[in-house]
């Protein structure tokens, strides 16, 4: 019999971190272990099946705090994981690892991991805050058997605080991308993919591609277009790749500032990576992080990329040498960096080449994958349940 792993995600939309779940699933998929998905988002599921990866739909764990309802989705979940009988739990976000390693323990799950990419407290958060999220991710850090987090801070951070004691129990593990994900649509076609939106093709093509949410904070992104539009005679462009509760909000910021011209809102789309191919250079202005997807696809396929100087982001980008980091909050600090871009093509020419490179020495799909199975062997090991994956006469060399 198999081993049986769930990854939970919960109901959180397609993002960064559902594509490192579906890496990891196909690296479990490739050891035999028989590996499902527990989420709830459409898209989310909708492309899990795409990659022929097997679905659980759940729709029980809301992203926003509400007891009743939490404690509701702790006990079906924990009835779920006992009806299908998984050996081994590996949870995914804030919500989705509060009710997952809850409901994981409550059924007997043996092993239970826990991924983080980003606690729900960071580095604009307040000392109240701080301490009652830190003081619950301590609570709940006793109910899984290892924490991986996916930048040095968030580690270093966890045990300063005291979520874990034992710095054995949390490892850091950075994100990857595959690299036949970068290569699908093939080679962009940006004359078209512009026209198709109005804009010349001798036009300077800045994307960013995220969710349009507070986190991301493109507000910053817009403040910082009037500036850049005043200070050189080229036309540029911001092209925003994504949707969320900021939408009406955003589009209602452009027309304010009469830049809307030059702000072009695509909405959800999942060829957007095709749109980093065609970039001048890409721009991420997010309030926090974990280890940012959108930035290490952006270097792996070759563009140059501004972002906030936050935790995760300056893990990545070595300012002045493979991209630029900028002051969060500041749109005056954007657009000082996107002019330096914008007149300086082959600086941002060089910032994409050593990107490129560091991409290909550390944020592979495969670093990620064996880093990652290194911490499930060895947990599979101690639960005496390594043998369900490689037998039990080849357990030294699986």
């Amino acid at each position: 019999m198999s081993l049986k792993l769930a990854h939970i995600l919960g109901n959180s939309a397609f993002g960064g971190d559902t594509v490192y779940i579906y890496s990891l699933m196909e690296m479990a998929v490739k050891k035999g272990i028989e590996t499902e998905l527990v989420a709830g988002d459409e898209e989310v599921l909708a492309q899990a099946r795409d990659r022929g990866l097997n679905v659980v739909p759940f729709r029980e764990i809301i992203r926003p705090i509400s007891p009743w309802r939490d404690v509701m989705a702790v006990r079906k979940l924990a009835d779920l994981l006992k009806c299908r009988q998984y050996d081994f739990v590996h949870t995914h976000t804030s919500k989705g690892g509060a009710v997952g390693r809850l409901a994981a323990r409550k059924a007997g799950t043996s092993v239970v991991v826990h991924t983080v990419q980003g606690y729900s407290f960071h580095e604009f958060s307040g000392s109240v805050s701080t301490t009652a999220y830190s003081r619950i991710e301590k609570y709940l850090a006793r109910s899984c058997d290892r924490i991986i987090s996916v930048n040095e801070h968030d580690r270093e951070m966890s045990l300063r605080l005291g979520i874990v004691s034992d710095p054995k129990k949390i490892v850091t593990v950075y994100n990857g991308v595959a690299l036949k994900r970068l290569e699908e649509g093939g080679q962009a076609d940006r004359s078209q993919m512009l026209r198709e939106i109005g804009i010349d093709q001798d036009a300077v093509i800045m994307v960013n591609l995220a969710r349009l949410a507070p986190q991301k904070a493109q507000r910053f992104l817009l403040d910082a277009m009037p500036i850049v539009l005043s200070n050189t005679s080229r036309d540029v462009h911001l092209v925003l790749v994504g949707n969320g509760e900021d939408e009406a909000a955003l589009k209602r910021q452009a027309i304010d500032l009469s830049i809307e011209k030059n702000v072009h809102f695509l909405g959800f789309r999942r060829d957007g990576l095709q749109w980093f191919k065609i970039a001048d250079f890409s721009v991420l202005s997010s309030l926090w992080e974990g280890h940012s997807v959108t930035i290490l696809e952006a270097m792996g396929v070759g563009t140059p990329v501004i972002a906030t100087d936050i935790k995760g982001n300056r893990e990545t980008i070595d300012h002045d040498v493979n991209g630029l980091l900028v002051t969060p909050k500041d749109s005056q600090s954007l657009a000082e960096a996107m002019l330096r871009y914008v007149r300086n093509p082959e600086l941002a020419k060089t910032h994409a080449v050593a990107a490129k490179q560091k991409f290909l020495n550390r944020y592979m799909e495969e670093h990620v994958q064996e880093n990652t199975w290194a911490v499930y062997r060895e947990l599979l090991k101690e639960k005496r349940l390594l043998s369900k994956v490689c037998g039990p006469t080849s357990e030294a060399v699986c």
